[in-house]
């Protein structure tokens, strides 16, 4: 779907999403050009116990000087299993939010 421009996070559950959804760090965050962010994926281990893991190294919109890096890794022999890891956190964390949602009728902290 298309990208939101709101400045706030939600309430929780949200139909803002159809079908589930992983916020691993659900914020203002933003990746500034010429700098090596980015959003990046591999997959490890082999069929029926791969892990795919996306990374994140990113920015808070308009503050190049906060950084953010972070994981979040879904397992194939555990379908309903999402894993946070978190390695920088300029601001602690103290805006976002971190959930996992089913549905619109379901989700988790």
């Amino acid at each position: 779907g298309p990208c939101a421009i709101s400045f706030s996070n939600g309430l929780l559950p949200t139909g803002a999403f159809s079908g589930a959804a992983a916020l691993p760090y659900w914020d203002d965050l933003y990746i500034f050009a010429s700098t090596s962010q980015g959003i990046y994926y591999g997959i490890q281990d082999v069929a029926p116990n791969r892990v795919l893991t996306f990374e994140f190294y990113m920015s808070h919109f308009g503050a190049s000087g906060e950084y953010y890096h972070f994981q979040a890794r879904f397992f194939e022999a555990s379908p309903n299993v999402v894993q946070y890891v978190y390695f920088s956190s300029s601001d602690g964390g103290r805006s976002c939010t971190i959930v996992t949602q089913g549905g619109s009728d379901d989700w988790s902290e």
